[in-house]
Formats: structure tokens, sequence, C-alpha cells
């Protein structure tokens, strides 16, 4: 049976061939020559002892003390969120691959809130939902992904049964972009990976705050201000977290005079703050004193026109910090300054309420308008569950009618 300081070591690192200590500098080689003498026992009595007493302190560091990860003087930039109450700071130390987004080509940028030791997640999105191999938007082939008013159904439609502003949000003969948002990492296996996906992929956003619902509303802020500073000429942002699966080909219903201005998500309307103290959801009165909120938009998937995340980033300063990210930014921000949020409750659906037996408008096409399906947690459920959307189907061109799965 392994001893206590070997199951230590083999936390670590893998056996290596060299069985030797000479020297006692923590680093990988050192520890992997020390694992090989403590397996094959051999006679090195003091220096396993010491060997075994650094590595125990490494690891109460490594699993109770967050690492600093990132070197100050490596920060891609530095940005400042304040309120009218206080003010916070955050920087990027990851940034992308931005030369895309700065194309007029592309009309939406999504970018997908994450954890850094999420990177299963990711993989299976990459793999699902925003894989070139999936999505004709993400390859940038898409004329007509789903319709337009240039389709010929226009012409047998009576005209009071569609929106003729009807357009595709994420583009004719355009592209879509998908990033990553995290925040900095806790352990430092976690920042190797991220790295390595980094490397891999070029499509990783990082900041140096830590991972906590708190912090949400700093990680939203700052895909806003990443939106306008690199993406200025993309229309529309689609902030996203990692458990929803999108149909990008789908996403549409964007009127043409208004789109830059709105948000659209699935809306919750004369919602009351929880007023139980020990609620997760608990709010006092100090910090919101009226009975509801104003109308936002539910966190886990929305899309922004331009001119609207710049109304919401130009209003922060002027409003006071609040706990809820979705809240304060569609919501309390949007109020005060003025942007529409339009209700897309119908093609946004939820897993614990409408995934097996879901109702929505059909389209003017005879197919299902669903384009988000949310709280798919896993891997596994992210990539089952996007086969599954893509086979949700209506029975016939009708408002509300019931849907299944093939």
């Amino acid at each position: 049976m392994k001893s206590r300081w070997q199951s230590i070591l083999l936390y670590f690192v893998k056996p290596a061939s060299q069985s030797t200590c000479n020297f006692f500098l923590v680093n990988k080689c050192f520890l992997q020559r020390e694992m090989n003498s403590l397996l094959m026992s051999a006679p090195l009595q003091i220096c396993t002892a010491f060997l075994c007493s650094t590595l125990y302190i490494l690891l109460i560091l490594e699993l109770n003390v967050r690492k600093t990860i990132f070197d100050k003087d490596k920060a891609v930039s530095s940005e400042r969120l304040a309120f009218s109450s206080e003010a916070l700071s955050f920087r990027y130390v990851i940034l992308p691959n931005i030369t895309k987004c700065r194309s007029s080509a592309v009309k939406a940028v999504v970018v997908v809130l994450s954890r850094a030791g999420n990177g299963k997640i990711r993989s299976a999105i990459r793999e699902s939902w925003a894989s070139e191999r999936n999505s004709q938007v993400i390859q940038g082939r898409c004329e007509l992904c789903y319709y337009s008013t240039a389709h010929p159904f226009f012409a047998v439609v009576p005209s009071d049964f569609i929106d003729v502003e009807l357009l595709l949000a994420i583009g004719q003969n355009g592209t879509t972009i998908v990033y990553f948002i995290v925040s900095s990492p806790k352990y430092n296996f976690e920042l190797d990976s991220l790295a390595a996906e980094k490397r891999l992929y070029n499509d990783i956003i990082a900041l140096d705050i830590t991972e906590s619902y708190g912090n949400l509303i700093l990680k939203v802020y700052a895909t806003l201000m990443f939106y306008r500073q690199h993406c200025e000429q993309v229309a529309h942002l689609i902030k996203v977290d990692d458990d929803v699966v999108l149909l990008l080909d789908k996403i549409l219903s964007i009127r043409k005079n208004v789109d830059e201005n709105v948000i659209y998500c699935q809306l919750w309307n004369n919602h009351a703050p929880s007023r139980n103290p020990i609620s997760k959801w608990y709010v006092p009165r100090s910090s919101w004193p009226q009975d509801v909120y104003p109308d936002y938009c539910d966190g886990p998937a929305y899309i922004i026109g331009r001119k609207a995340a710049k109304k919401l980033l130009d209003a922060t300063p002027k409003l006071r910090r609040f706990y809820f990210e979705d809240v304060f930014f569609t919501g309390i921000a949007a109020d005060f300054a003025g942007v529409a949020r339009r209700n897309w409750s119908d093609v946004m659906i939820f897993t614990d309420r409408y995934y097996w037996r879901a109702r929505d408008e059909c389209s003017i096409a005879n197919t299902s308008e669903v384009v988000a399906v949310h709280s798919l947690p896993s891997p596994e459920s992210l990539k089952s569950g996007f086969k599954k959307a893509l086979r949700f189907k209506c029975e016939n061109i009708k408002r509300y009618v019931m849907h299944y799965w093939n």
C-alpha cells in the first residue's frame, strides 16, 4: 500500500525515470525524481522526509490558498468599472484574436460566460453549436440561413400575417465569432490548461478577477467593454452562459429600424425581489426599495444591439451597484438609458420547464423558432441537447402549437 506521502506526490506528478536526489529545488523535475525515489523505497530517508514535508505544505497551499496567477506587468489592458457610489478595477490578462472581430463582414459576436475549469464544457460547445461543421454563420456562408424578406414564401403569405421588417440577426453574407470569457484560474493546473486552450483555439478572454456570483457584474461589464472596444463594427453581441445551446443559424426577428437599440431575451415582467433573508436572491429594501424590478432579461442568454450596449456602458457610472447583473444591466440600466427590451420567451426555452414539451410560435417556413435551450450543465447534455434542438419541429403553421422530439 502506498504511503500518505506517496499519495501526495502522485497528486502532483507521474513517476519519472530518474531516481536520485541531487538538489532541493521545488520544480517539476525535482518532484519527478523524488517520486521514483519514494516508489522504489530508496534509502534516502533524510531527503525523503524533507521532500514529503515540503510537498505537504505545497499541497495545503494549492488547495487552500488562491494563487496569484497573473503577473501585473503582463496584463493586456486595465479597465475601471465606476458606479455612482464606488469604483472597481479589473484587467484583461488574455485576449483572443480580435482581427476578425474588427471586420465589417461580421454581423454578431457571441461571448460565452464560462469558468476557467470548464474546459470540457467549452470543448463541447466548440464541437456542437459553435462548430463550423454545424453552423453556416460560423463559416460565413449564410446568405439565407432561415428566411428573410427576399424569400419567395413572402409572396404567397398575407401581409397581415408577417412582419415585413423581419431580418436575420446574424447576417446575410456575414460571419459570427464565438469567444469565451473566464475569470482567473484558482489553481495552477487550470492556468496551464487555459494557456493550452488559448494557443489551440485563440478564443479565450481572461480577466484577473475572482470567480464568484457577485463578480458576474464585472464579467458582463468586461464583455460589453470588449465588444465596444474591439468589435465596434459588429451589429450585435450575444451574451450566453456555458450551459446554453444556441441555434445560431435560426436567430432572427430583428427589426431593421430599431435592432441596434434593443435587447432580445426572455423577459421578466413585474418580478418582485425576494425579501427572505435566507434566500440566495435576497435583496434588502436598502438596496432596492421598490416592490418590483424594472422589466429585465433572464441571464442565460440575450442579444444586445450595438447602440444598446453603448448606452448601458454610458449609464453604469450614474447608477448604484446592484448585486444581480441581469437585473442591473438589462433592467435598471436599460430603463435609465431608454433601451427597449423585446420578449423572446417563445424561442428561448428552458429544460426544467419546456425541454420535452415546448410551446412556441411556428415560423412562416413551418419550422420551429426555438433558438436557445438553457440548463444543460455537462458536456454530454450540451451535445445531446444540440442534436435534439436541431430536430425540434412544429406540427403546422399556427400560433403556439405543440412540439416534439423526433
